[in-house]
């Protein structure tokens, strides 16, 4: 009998996992025998018997593991099982933006080691463009088994794809990737304009059919409505943040300041319409995705990202020259930068003279990803509803018209009381601290204020006696002071200690967070240094970082110690779960 090799994933919003199915799918293809598990499915006192094993995995908050990856990163890190014998390898997917970038599959990957595995494929670290990242791991994988693979041998090319599929057959979101790859290792790729493969005509859900039941996950979402929606920018401000309240009722889920729930939203049918006419497809047209049959626009609407410009996609378009032709001829850093530049149907008007059919279009272009938005209230006042602070995003580039996917979808085109699926995210990395006389700094400008409204609702609610100071920050005070009535409610009731804020436009100077955080720097650190902890919401590319340069001068100034001391007292309060990220 073969031995398997199995292949597990770590994901948050199905990137790892689609990886993970067409490394499978693929390594069947060749014959050998592969199981794609989710890893809330696996059991983690079995690592000691699996022959080969394979971990795909992307992170979560600040370096984090997927909900789903915990429990066996727990298993790993507490139960130190003996893995002597293991072989394996470990593709973490990752965003360079991040301070930790990718560090949930570095982690599998030494803990791993660590335990007595063989390291056998080299641990790749795949950036954003994941795709353009991924056929290296799966030429290691395919290398080292032409090798030593032959106790693998013996499986059949069907498909035996993670058990949270539902189609019995399917070509995989990303076909793109493997047919490169096919391709790479002599296998032959999609034809451009192939059709579809032959399947049952589509139909109409059947009318009886049962309404969707929990548990509510990424693949089964909640169809929560909005019940409330409001402006909370002001005339003349830069920007525009929308706060919105969404009914749970009936959906049992348990959630708590600091998660985040995953809005699943439709692309603009405006965008859509555009890419079908710069391409010149029938929107009618039936094509195959994750093993059913849909319309094409159908999927542009609902399934399909139309903001990421694949390798695949650029490589489709580049057949016809212009700009993409250029960049292929250049090489991957030049089509990789060119790819950073546009939106889908902005590539397309690009190229009038491509020809791409509608199935080669389908499978080049990456799922649709939920957006994570904080929880910005507390259970503990109302249990039956959830609510967001959105910034709707609007602006130009480059000649082009933006908008965001998610934020306009739920400003201009959801209505009331139509649905929103959600699922939630928990996020344990970003929790209230249990104990209620803790003191907290919280450290949220613009909709980084979101998970800290929420944490004041709960912390008046629990009565606790803990302190809490919120640095608050944005444009204006006359346009942007979000939330302004409450958060003073807050200050006169006693449950906020200092509201200080940072009004970037009001002045000649740009004053930020941080700079706010140096002015305060002696009390800041006597809060810390006193047990206290510190939370920071918000940008990932600058304020992030500058939040934390801050506080390690204010640990040398105000602690008295040397810029290696000053960086140790930092990175002390974060390997003690005291600096806490949620940062996007």
């Amino acid at each position: 009998m073969a031995s398997t090799i199995r292949i597990l994933f770590g994901t948050e919003t199905g990137n790892a996992e689609d990886t993970a199915n067409d490394l499978g799918d693929e390594l069947r293809r060749r014959g050998w025998h592969a199981d794609v598990v989710d890893m809330d499915d696996y059991e983690p006192t079995d690592l000691p018997r699996e022959a080969l094993l394979l971990i795909i995995t992307s992170t979560f908050g600040n370096g984090d593991p997927p909900v789903n990856a915990e429990a066996l990163m727990e298993h790993l890190r507490q139960d130190a099982p003996d893995l002597g014998g293991l072989r394996f390898g470990v593709c973490a997917l990752g965003d360079s933006t991040y301070p930790r970038f990718a560090q949930c599959g570095r982690d599998f990957d030494g803990l791993l080691e660590e335990r007595g595995g063989e390291r056998v494929i080299p641990l790749q670290v795949c950036d954003a463009d994941f795709e353009d990242y991924v056929p290296a791991f799966q030429k290691s994988v395919i290398g080292w088994l032409e090798e030593h693979g032959a106790p693998f041998e013996g499986a059949s090319a069907g498909p035996e794809r993670a058990a949270s599929e539902t189609a019995e057959t399917s070509p995989g979101l990303f076909g793109g990737i493997v047919s490169a790859v096919r391709s790479l290792f002599g296998g032959a790729g999609e034809p451009s304009g192939a059709e579809p493969p032959a399947m049952a005509p589509v139909t109409e859900a059947a009318a009886d059919q049962p309404a969707p039941s929990g548990p509510w996950t990424a693949k089964n979402p909640f169809a929560a409505t909005i019940t409330a929606r409001r402006k909370l920018s002001g005339a003349g401000s830069g920007k525009e943040t929308m706060h919105y309240e969404l009914s749970l009722a009936g959906s049992g889920i348990d959630f708590a300041p600091g998660d985040s729930f995953g809005v699943h939203p439709h692309n603009d049918p405006v965008e859509v319409d555009r890419l079908l006419e710069a391409l010149d497809l029938d929107g009618t047209v039936v094509v195959v995705h994750d093993g059913e049959q849909r319309a094409l626009r159908e999927l542009l609407l609902e399934r399909l990202d139309l903001q990421n410009v694949t390798k695949a996609l650029a490589q489709a378009l580049g057949r016809s020259g212009g700009p993409a032709g250029a960049a292929v001829a250049e090489g991957d850093d030049a089509l990789r930068a060119w790819r950073g530049t546009r939106f889908v149907w902005e590539a397309a008007s690009e190229h009038p003279d491509a020809s791409i059919g509608a199935q080669e279009l389908v499978d080049a272009l990456r799922r649709l990803q939920p957006r994570l938005y904080s929880v910005a209230n507390s259970p503990l006042v109302d249990a039956e509803s959830v609510h967001f602070t959105v910034e709707t995003l609007r602006y130009a580039h480059d000649g082009f018209a933006r908008t965001g996917v998610a934020s306009t979808w739920l400003c201009d085109r959801v209505a009331e009381g139509a649905p929103v699926p959600v699922h939630l995210v928990p996020g344990t990395h970003f929790r209230l601290p249990e104990a209620p006389d803790a003191d907290i700094i919280c450290v949220g400008p613009g909709t980084g204020v979101a998970p800290f409204r929420g944490f004041l609702q709960h912390r008046e609610a629990r009565g606790d006696s803990g302190r809490t100071w919120l640095f608050f920050g944005h444009q204006t005070s006359a346009c942007d002071a979000l939330y302004a009535d409450e958060l003073a409610g807050f200050e006169e009731r006693g449950v906020l200690t200092h509201l200080t804020c940072a009004w970037s436009r009001d002045q000649e100077h740009k004053v930020y967070v941080q700079h706010r955080m140096a002015e305060h720097g002696a009390e800041v650190y006597a809060w810390l240094d006193g047990g206290g902890l510190l939370y920071v919401c918000g940008d990932k590319q600058h304020m992030a970082g500058d939040v934390r340069s801050t506080l390690v001068a204010i640990a040398a100034e105000h602690g008295g110690l040397d810029a290696a001391g000053a960086e140790a007292w930092v990175a002390a309060l974060e390997d003690g779960g005291r600096y806490r990220v949620d940062v996007y």
